[in-house]
């Protein structure tokens, strides 16, 4: 077989399966980004945040969503692709012309390079800077927040649900006059306190620049570690709300750079570097499954490749996380870490592209 033929035929194959692969990715993303959207400007409606960051928000989210939405998207592309080629006997034509399956892999495998190095890009580069963005718009919305921005009788809840707000309304026509009504739930080192108040009004410590709320007429209960509690009863009580978060801002694990992670002995430092190590990993196992699924499975199954190409994502998927979670908790030791599931699927289209040699044959 020619030179020249092989490289028609390969740049041939690259594009029909390169282009669905773009146009489905920003279609998920489409999809992930409008759902985002729609979380955000609702928590927007509730006070939470202010409706100028939502668009920033929703741009760094996505970007996080990236490296999971791409090989997404070459992973089912490519097996509705391939299988498209195998029905229409286009790849039976190039098997006839001396374009074997192990040729199809070569010409597949820069494609899937390059997709892989986007993803590393994505998980080792970009996913700890987005994280800190989007922690420190967090953070700047909260050390912002103000009560009369919360929406009448809406439970807003904050710092993942350590800190529940509810008013009922207000006292009178005018934003400037307190609040009634009162339900305030918060959680600070392991102490549950429970607290209600016929008004509340919030003030901006001029000394430490902390957000308090000066609750009025207040009832409320702490609650301990143990089954002790405590009863508080007061004509008014003075509770920071926002703290300075900007220290532990560094210290979040999402948001720390990747080779800082690799310095840390901690086990879930561990796995989060891991985790971003093994992204572009997957993005070529998956990539060469998905010719393997397309080509393997019956050609008149078509739409049972694609249901089951769904299955099998979701089933990888979640043995990932669960190999993240046991490197968290100690489980699994530094090797085989998480990567035991990759090599697990690594090892199977293996065996399964050699026995499909023996049987077959295959001409260079």
């Amino acid at each position: 077989m020619s030179f020249a033929l092989v490289s028609i035929l390969s740049r041939y194959l690259v594009r029909e399966v390169a282009k669905p692969i773009l146009v489905f990715f920003f279609v998920l993303t489409a999809i992930f980004t409008a759902y985002s959207a729609s979380e955000f400007l609702g928590k927007a409606a509730q006070g939470i945040i202010r409706v100028e960051t939502i668009a920033t928000l929703v741009f760094l989210k996505s970007i996080i969503a990236m490296e999971v939405l791409l090989p997404i998207a070459t992973f089912l592309t490519v097996v509705v692709g391939v299988s498209r080629l195998g029905s229409n006997y286009e790849l039976t034509a190039m098997s006839f012309c001396g374009f074997s399956r192990l040729r199809l892999l070569r010409a597949l495998s820069l494609l899937f390079v390059l997709i892989a190095i986007s993803v590393a890009c994505l998980s080792i580069w970009a996913r700890p800077r987005v994280y800190a963005e989007t922690y420190r718009l967090l953070s700047q919305a909260k050390r912002q927040f103000n009560l009369e921005d919360v929406q009448d009788g809406v439970f807003l809840g904050q710092d993942e649900g350590k800190t529940v707000i509810f008013v009922e309304g207000q006292n009178g026509e005018t934003k400037e006059e307190n609040h009634r009504g009162v339900f305030v739930f918060l959680e600070r080192k392991a102490k549950q306190t429970v607290l209600m108040a016929k008004s509340v009004r919030q003030i901006d410590n001029p000394v430490t620049g902390d957000t308090e709320f000066i609750f009025s007429d207040m009832e409320g209960w702490q609650l301990g570690a143990t089954d002790d509690s405590m009863t508080i009863a007061t004509e008014e009580l003075s509770i920071p709300f926002s703290r300075d978060e900007e220290g532990s801002l560094r210290t979040r694990r999402k948001a720390t750079p990747t080779l800082s992670l690799n310095r840390h002995e901690n086990t879930e430092d561990l796995a989060e570097f891991q985790w971003r190590v093994s992204r572009p990993i997957s993005t070529l196992i998956l990539g060469f499954l998905a010719v393997g699924l397309a080509s393997f499975v019956p050609r008149r199954d078509r739409y049972k490749r694609l249901l089951l190409a769904v299955v099998i994502y979701i089933i990888y998927f979640n043995l990932q996380a669960l190999a993240k979670t046991w490197v968290e908790q100690g489980i699994v030791g530094p090797m085989p870490g998480i990567f035991w599931v990759d090599g697990l699927v690594a090892t199977i289209l293996t065996a399964l592209f050699l026995r499909s040699r023996l049987k077959q044959g295959s001409r260079p």
